[in-house]
């Protein structure tokens, strides 16, 4: 099952963005991550937590109610730098939290291939997925931390960026509400739906283009294969 799906279904829209709070434990496996090298999969399978996948590459995430999860669906003209986009995004990601969370100003960054950082620990990683002139993009955003339900079902990754430098979760790992108490999941889910749109409009407004018909179908295949 892939938790990218939702989003396919609408490419139709020249831009989709979607944000949501899980209800309840998830595990999302990167595109090429095996569960079984970066899953405790008896305890997942025991308690019931559910595992999917994304189109996207990167790591294994767990999300929790604590977590909000940003996925976004653009055509765009042109179909490669993925270093472009992953930087234009995840840019437009920082402004809207040090907007409406003044306290991050100048503690937000961007480390690693596509993490976003407060200080020196990660708060999001994030992945895309292109089908030619399609663009999936999913941040995974750690609001409160919950370190024991990360330890208890995700082992050290198999890879690791650079930054990481082995760190445990406990040494890697932090949330935005780490700038400031007050900061809920709920509050930046908040921010998200009344501003998102907006800012990734104007963002995206130099490389967007209008839904591809000849590609839809392609994209619809990816769907119906599951």
């Amino acid at each position: 099952m892939w938790i990218d799906d939702n989003i396919i279904r609408q490419c139709k829209e020249a831009l989709v963005i979607d944000t949501w709070i899980p209800s309840e434990p998830i595990i999302v496996l990167g595109r090429s991550n095996e569960a079984e090298k970066e899953v405790f999969v008896e305890g997942a399978a025991r308690d019931e937590v559910q595992v999917l996948q994304r189109y996207g590459g990167g790591g294994t995430v767990i999300l929790y109610p604590g977590c909000v999860v940003l996925s976004i669906g653009a055509w765009v003209k042109d179909r490669f730098r993925n270093d472009y986009f992953f930087n234009l995004l995840n840019q437009t990601v920082i402004g809207l939290f040090e907007v409406g969370f003044p306290v991050c100003q100048d503690r937000l960054g961007l480390n690693g291939i596509s993490d976003i950082t407060l200080d020196d620990k990660k708060i999001a990683g994030t992945s895309l997925f292109r089908s030619r002139n399609y663009l999936l993009y999913q941040a995974s955003i750690i609001v409160e931390l919950d370190l024991s339900m990360i330890e208890k079902y995700l082992p050290h990754p198999s890879k690791e960026p650079e930054y990481r430098a082995q760190r445990s979760h406990a040494e890697f790992l932090t949330g935005l509400s780490a700038a400031d108490s007050q900061i809920t999941a709920k509050k930046v889910l908040a921010l998200l739906e009344t501003e998102a749109k907006k800012k990734f409009l104007e963002s995206l407004e130099n490389d967007a283009m209008d839904m591809q018909d000849s590609q839809v179908p392609h994209l619809f295949g990816k769907v119906d294969r599951q």
